[in-house]
């Protein structure tokens, strides 16, 4: 269970690291005890780091496919070690998982740029 101040936790910690000061400051506002809220935190901690399927994953991981996965994983977060943990997740289910996100991301069709977008409809309000 997430826990009743999940999201305003969730606000908090997206900014990066709080110091205690912060998550004080986030209780008061919320009206609860930094107790309450340091428990809900740690729950939430908690959940993340004992699930996940490569917890009980008793195969070998191919080296390279944990190479791209991190390189990829990183795009969410600026930990390494969330991102291999992440990437481990993947491969436990899927062991080429990420050879088959590179081919399905080369073949997917590329969303337009803002800037491209402006550029074409430049083009085309010009020819008018």
């Amino acid at each position: 269970m997430a826990g009743k101040h999940f999201e305003d936790i969730v606000a908090l910690f997206s900014k990066g690291a709080p110091g205690d000061g912060a998550v004080h400051a986030l209780a008061d506002r919320l009206k609860v005890s930094p107790h309450v809220l340091e428990t809900e935190i740690y729950a939430i901690l908690s959940s993340f780091l004992a699930s996940g399927k490569s917890k009980d994953f008793k195969g070998k991981f191919d080296p390279g496919q944990v190479g791209k996965g991190i390189k990829v994983e990183m795009e969410h977060t600026t930990s390494r070690d969330l991102a291999e943990r992440i990437a481990r997740d993947h491969l436990a289910e899927i062991p080429d998982y990420y050879d088959r996100l590179e081919k399905m991301e080369k073949g997917a069709p590329k969303r337009e740029s803002f800037g491209g977008f402006r550029a074409k409809l430049r083009r085309v309000m010009g020819a008018l």
